[in-house]
């Protein structure tokens, strides 16, 4: 009886066949696994962004309720209960974090539009600018907020805007808004920065009311000697009460820090009249968040 001869290649073809088999797999578990680690990735992104995002928006809420809270101590029937007006700092924690609130009336501040030459170059003396560059930039000031179109000495009118390549003129009326003031023709970012928060637009005053004045606005004021600056800063931190300062003209500068334990954090800066009676009112006159 004959037998059918087995063909001598057909364990390699069975071997081969095996080995395809064997790779097709190891690639498809490696696929597989790059799909894994990329879609784990991916959820890992997107949920720390959804953290982040609701972070920060309980931290906007959270810098929103430390100012209705400043309006309700403003507000307070009882003098004594009220919180300082003259930028003391309060805190406190929270289940959700911590907020930083400091009230200010706002002629403590430097009203752009009405003080005069010796107080703007004093806050910019403040400041660190340089004898030449603060005079300069005093004039330039001066010069965008009146409504002549004569330059003050050392000051920029229309034609030294367009020499400076500025697509826009001297004004030649009152700031809008202290963050107007970074068009001035030789305001720096960096200077701006540094002396944004002694500046207001509101409260109509030339002169500022020394009780409710920072220390680098009281430096800044002309006439104002050490020795009577430093008793004046002196008795407000012993006192630390508003009772003991003047009612202050109802408009005041609310700044808020708030914290989160995530490192989220939101500030917020709002420019509030006040308006006593049974029902107070509030008006919001700027809002800034994050500045």
């Amino acid at each position: 009886m004959l037998r059918r001869k087995r063909s001598a290649g057909w364990p390699s073809a069975r071997r081969t066949e095996r080995g395809i088999a064997l790779i097709m797999v190891l690639w498809v578990i490696t696929l597989l696994t790059v799909m894994a680690t990329t879609y784990g990735y991916s959820t890992r992104t997107e949920t720390a962004a959804v953290r982040n995002r609701l972070d920060a928006t309980k931290a906007r809420y959270l810098a929103e309720a430390g100012v209705q809270r400043a309006l309700y101590a403003l507000t307070e029937p009882a003098p004594e209960s009220r919180w300082p007006i003259d930028g003391t700092e309060k805190s406190w924690s929270t289940a959700d974090g911590v907020v930083h609130v400091s009230v200010r009336d706002v002629t403590g501040l430097i009203n752009i539009n009405g003080a005069g030459a010796e107080l703007l170059g004093g806050i910019l003396r403040v400041i660190g600018l340089e004898t030449e560059r603060r005079r300069t930039l005093t004039a330039a000031i001066l010069d965008w907020r009146d409504p002549d179109s004569l330059r003050v000495a050392g000051g920029a009118e229309d034609m030294d805007y367009a020499a400076a390549l500025r697509s826009y003129d001297a004004k030649d009326a009152p700031f809008h808004n202290v963050d107007e003031l970074q068009l001035v023709l030789g305001m720096t970012a960096a200077t701006f920065q540094k002396v944004e928060p002694y500046l207001t637009v509101h409260g109509g005053h030339t002169e500022v009311n020394p009780q409710f004045a920072p220390r680098e606005v009281l430096l800044a004021m002309p006439g104002l000697d050490a020795q009577r600056r430093d008793s004046m800063l002196a008795y407000r931190s012993n006192t630390g009460t508003a009772g003991v300062l003047s009612p202050g003209t109802g408009t005041f500068r609310v700044a808020v820090q708030a914290e989160l334990p995530s490192g989220a954090r939101h500030s917020l800066r709002a420019v509030i009249q006040v308006r006593s009676g049974p029902v107070p009112q509030f008006t919001v006159l700027s809002w800034k968040e994050n500045g």
